[in-house]
């Protein structure tokens, strides 16, 4: 499989050597819209799946503001039907720390945990092929 790369108006999504989809946004501190989460799942649904589902690691150290909406556009049935885990790369402690508290609180229908490198995130989600 050859690497893939696509770009949609806040973020670039590549399709790894190994399958994993790797998503980073397009500038730090960018506004996510519901219209940009709309387009993000457009366009995934376009990239391979395994069974009809995708891995992915979603960088979060460029701090993307989402908005409410799309946020929980990002733990929507339309969502969960092509993911089957999700891998959120954060800077440091304190945002691991907050970020598993606040998922303690509201879990998506997809398995999803928090890692700060990309190799540890990699290895959690090829568990799941």
């Amino acid at each position: 499989m050859h690497m893939t790369t696509v770009k949609t108006k806040v973020a670039e999504i590549t399709v790894e050597e190994d399958g994993i989809l790797f998503m980073t946004f397009n500038e730090t501190n960018i506004e996510v819209s519901l219209d940009d989460a709309k387009e993000i799942i457009s366009v995934r649904k376009g990239l391979p799946m395994t069974n009809g589902k995708q891995l992915i690691i979603v960088d979060l150290t460029s701090n993307p503001n989402s908005s409410l909406d799309a946020k929980n556009h990002g733990k929507s049935e339309e969502f969960a039907e092509i993911t089957t885990a999700m891998a959120l790369l954060v800077d440091g402690y304190m945002s691991k720390f907050i970020g598993n508290f606040f998922l303690g609180f509201d879990k998506p229908n997809y398995h999803v945990k928090l890692f700060s490198d990309k190799a540890s995130a990699k290895k959690w989600l090829l568990g799941f092929k």
